[in-house]
C-alpha cells in the first residue's frame, strides 16, 4: 500500500514537471515611443523590456506580447476579449473594467509642451494657465487630471486627439493646428528628436511648459468574461511576486537606467527642447 502511494506521488510529480506552460497573450500600445511600440513586426520599448524580464521568472506561463492601437486595446479589455494590456495609468473610476492593476512598473513624468509663441509668458499653473488654448493628446489617453477634463468639458480648453506622439507633434509644430501637447515628458522629447532628424526644417520651436503629474504604468487586467481566464488569479500573483523580486534586487532599476542611458542624448536629459 505504501509503495503504491509513493509510486502515485512520484507519477504526479513527474506529470507536473512535464506540464506545458500556460499560453497567455499580453497586449501593449503599438505606437507609444519610446515606451511601447512596434518596429519590424516586434513589440519594443521600455515596457516590453520590463515585462519580458518579469516573465522570465514565471516558468509556468508562455506569454506572447502583441501590439495594438491603444483605444482598441482598451475596448478589448472592456469586452473581455483580451486578458491584459500595458501600460495603463490607474484610472479606476473611468475604466471600471480594468481590475486589478499590477504593481507599478515605471514612473512617468507627464508634462505639457507648446509652440514657443504660446509660452512667451510663463504658464506654470496647470491647467488654469492653458485656458483658451487647443490641446493635443494621444487618442484614448486619460491624463491631465480631473481639473483638466473639467476644463475640456466646460469648453475652456479645446481638445484634439491624434493617434501617436509623432502625429501630435506634426499637428503642433508643422501644421500649427494645436497650441500645446500633453503626454509623458520623455515620450514627447524623444519623438520630437526623431522628427527633427527627419529634416523637418519647417518645424516651429518646441518649449516645455508645466509639469502636469507623475503617473505609474501598470499591466492592467480585464475583469470581464472571467471564465475565459481560469489562470488569472495565479498569473496576477506570480507577476506581482516577480516584479517585487526584481525591485528588491535592484535589477529593475538597473534595467531602466541602462535603457535610458542608451537612448537619451544630452539635450533630452537636460530637457532642452528648443532647437
Amino acid at each position: 500500500m505504501w509503495i503504491h502511494f509513493v509510486f502515485v506521488l512520484l507519477l504526479l510529480i513527474l506529470q507536473s514537471a512535464r506540464a506545458e506552460p500556460t499560453p497567455v497573450t499580453l497586449l501593449g500600445d503599438y505606437n507609444y515611443y519610446p515606451y511601447s511600440y512596434v518596429e519590424g513586426n516586434k513589440l519594443k520599448g521600455l515596457y516590453p523590456l520590463i515585462i519580458r524580464r518579469v516573465l522570465s521568472r514565471m516558468p509556468n506561463y508562455h506569454a506572447t506580447l502583441e501590439g495594438v492601437p491603444w483605444k482598441r486595446g482598451l475596448k478589448l479589455l472592456q469586452t473581455g476579449k483580451a486578458f491584459a494590456l500595458f501600460p495603463p495609468y490607474k484610472h479606476e473610476a473611468t475604466r471600471p473594467y480594468i481590475a486589478p492593476y499590477s504593481k507599478p512598473l515605471l514612473a512617468e513624468t507627464v508634462a505639457v509642451f507648446c509652440r514657443a509663441e504660446i509660452l512667451t509668458t510663463s504658464r506654470p499653473r496647470w491647467p488654469d494657465d492653458y485656458y483658451g488654448l487647443t490641446m493635443g493628446i494621444n487618442l484614448g489617453y486619460e491624463l491631465g487630471g480631473d481639473a483638466f477634463w473639467a476644463a475640456v468639458k466646460d469648453q475652456k480648453i479645446e481638445l484634439r486627439e491624434y493617434g501617436s506622439n509623432r502625429l501630435n507633434l506634426i499637428k503642433l509644430l508643422v501644421a500649427g493646428q494645436t497650441d500645446c501637447y500633453v503626454n509623458s515628458r520623455q515620450a514627447i522629447l524623444l519623438s520630437w528628436r526623431q522628427l527633427k532628424q527627419e529634416n523637418h526644417r519647417q518645424m516651429m520651436p518646441l518649449v516645455e511648459g508645466a509639469i502636469v503629474s507623475v503617473e505609474y504604468g501598470h499591466l492592467g487586467y480585464t475583469n470581464q468574461a472571467s471564465e475565459r481566464y481560469p489562470y488569472k488569479d495565479d498569473f496576477v500573483q506570480a507577476f506581482d511576486r516577480s516584479v517585487e523580486a526584481l525591485q528588491q534586487s535592484g535589477e529593475l532599476k538597473r534595467l531602466i537606467e541602462a535603457y535610458w542611458q542608451h537612448l537619451l542624448p544630452t539635450e533630452v536629459n537636460q530637457g532642452n527642447a528648443q532647437p
